[in-house]
């Protein structure tokens, strides 16, 4: 059920049991940016939780991020999509459906996760639609991928406890993209308009403006 912990596996495939203090905080963030975009994007920002570390086992160095979570979107509520756009998508980075997964919210999230880790950027193109705007978890990929590919420790990557790396060293680049950051509409507008009140000039006191297309009242104030 929901309140148990999901772990979500970044294994690493390395000659000795470590990694670098740089490598394993930039995953972290990686892991957590993209654990938040994918909630928000596709389920809406409705999954409340937590990430937690959880002790790695001996062997291959295997990072393990708990999904913890301490809201439930309601009981009996199946995993929800916010849009139809974005089904697709979901059963694509998923490999399930959303009925799956009943109410499993955290298992559906976890398996948005990996699927977005594992699959490279050629094919996330394919299958996630522009509208579905998934630009910051691209980045953090982007920056998981580029921190791997700068060490000489690490060989490869896998995503589960097995001692099987599909990712190489050579793949990495591959799992890469351009910054992507769409630009954000400005809040700030120019107005063409006429001073309706008041007519004494005071630093401290609002001004009532009027734009003379569409006659509309704009409230400022003088900024010095």
């Amino acid at each position: 059920m929901d309140d148990d912990l999901i772990k979500f596996h970044i294994h690493y495939d390395v000659n000795d049991h470590f990694i670098s203090m740089s490598d394993f905080l930039t995953a972290s963030k990686s892991a957590e940016r993209i654990i938040n975009d994918l909630n928000v994007q596709f389920l809406g920002g409705d999954l409340k939780y937590k990430l937690v570390i959880v002790p790695p086992d001996d062997g291959t160095f295997l990072k393990t991020i708990g999904i913890l979570a301490f809201t439930v979107i309601a009981s009996n509520v199946v995993v929800p999509i916010v849009q139809d756009y974005a089904l697709g998508a979901f059963e694509e980075l998923a490999q399930n459906a959303p009925s799956h997964y009943g109410q499993q919210h955290m298992k559906a999230l976890k398996d948005l996760t990996t699927g977005f880790f594992s699959k490279e950027v050629e094919e996330l193109d394919r299958i996630i639609p522009h509208n579905l705007n998934l630009d910051r978890a691209f980045k953090a990929k982007s920056d998981f991928y580029i921190s791997c590919q700068k060490s000489e420790l690490i060989n490869g990557i896998g995503f589960d406890t097995t001692k099987v790396f599909p990712i190489r060293h050579s793949d990495f680049k591959q799992h890469i993209s351009k910054d992507r950051t769409r630009a954000v509409e400005s809040d700030f507008y120019v107005y063409d308009a006429v001073l309706v009140s008041p007519v004494t000039i005071d630093k401290d006191i609002k001004w009532v403006l009027e734009d003379r297309v569409t006659k509309t009242k704009i409230s400022a104030y003088m900024h010095v």
